[in-house]
């Protein structure tokens, strides 16, 4: 009994999807007037939500060109044990330097009181940053320019981890991928580290989330074992041909030692789709367009 409910909460939304899409051609033939409603609403439901996609791309698109312009070293400075004096702050607070940088300046300095006072301030310079990028049967030019896109980053690169989680489903050019890029950057971070994920693993799906797991579970246990607390560590999962901003880390180092509760605080950054536009099909292309 336990596994047919198991099994039907499984199937439930496939069959929901397949309700959705094939009840209009049932029905039509018996209340056409109904599906012609049914199919204008929902035509309108899916315009105005493009709208709403819109407005917040373009959102975005403008706040991540306001962020280039935020002197982020300036702002970390607050998080450590010289952070700037009073002469470095004045042009903020008497307003000879306005808009957003004031703003996120002022923001910090009330912030970072708050964080005093209930122990949670950190140091931005303990963090640590674990660059994980899962990879399948991805050839080496490709895992090698997002490594070299990585290694521009402006940050401590002692601070970075990097990860490499191959899949023994694709063991061979996984380990000769793996010799190649060690050589050639095995230095260039505070660690890389290359773990395997195991094939035919009990209870698992075999697909991308199961590997992640299960290097992210590998990695843990090193760094507990070197003595590196948790919560001075963020993770940041990367696809075999992304390449992060160059100031990517120290944004989201800033916004991580801003939070309160940031052990419970996920980030999302903006994605452009334009870093290997023209080696990609044109279907792909255009979805990302």
């Amino acid at each position: 009994m336990k596994q047919r409910t198991i099994r039907f909460y499984e199937i439930l939304p496939g069959l929901i999807t397949w309700t959705i899409l094939i009840s209009p051609f049932l029905i039509a033939f018996v209340a056409p007037k109904a599906v012609a409603i049914f199919v204008l609403l929902y035509v309108m439901l899916w315009f105005f939500r493009s709208i709403k996609s819109t407005i917040f791309l373009l959102q975005s698109y403008f706040r991540y060109k306001t962020y280039e312009k935020i002197n982020w070293d300036f702002l970390l400075s607050f998080f450590s044990d010289t952070p700037p004096t009073d002469d470095a702050l004045i042009p903020y607070i008497d307003g000879v330097k306005k808009g957003t940088e004031k703003e996120f300046a002022l923001k910090t300095i009330h912030n970072i009181r708050a964080l005093k006072n209930e122990g949670s301030f950190c140091h931005w310079n303990q963090i640590y940053h674990i660059v994980l990028m899962a990879t399948y049967k991805e050839d080496l030019e490709i895992l090698d320019a997002s490594i070299s896109g990585l290694s521009k980053v402006d940050y401590p690169h002692d601070k970075i981890i990097f990860v490499l989680a191959t899949e023994e489903r694709d063991e061979a050019r996984a380990i000769e991928n793996t010799k190649k890029l060690k050589e050639k950057y095995g230095n260039t971070f505070g660690k890389f580290i290359a773990i395997m994920h195991p094939k035919n693993l009990p209870d698992e799906i075999p697909a991308k989330g199961g590997n992640i797991s299960y290097a992210c579970a590998k990695v843990a246990d090193q760094l507990i074992e070197e003595g590196i607390d948790p919560k001075n560590v963020i993770l940041t999962t990367l696809d075999a041909d992304n390449a992060p901003h160059k100031d990517y880390f120290k944004i989201l180092t800033y916004h991580y030692l801003m939070e309160h509760d940031r052990v419970r605080v996920s980030f999302q950054p903006l994605a452009f789709f334009h870093n290997n536009i023209w080696e990609i099909p044109f279907t792909n292309r255009l979805v990302s367009l």
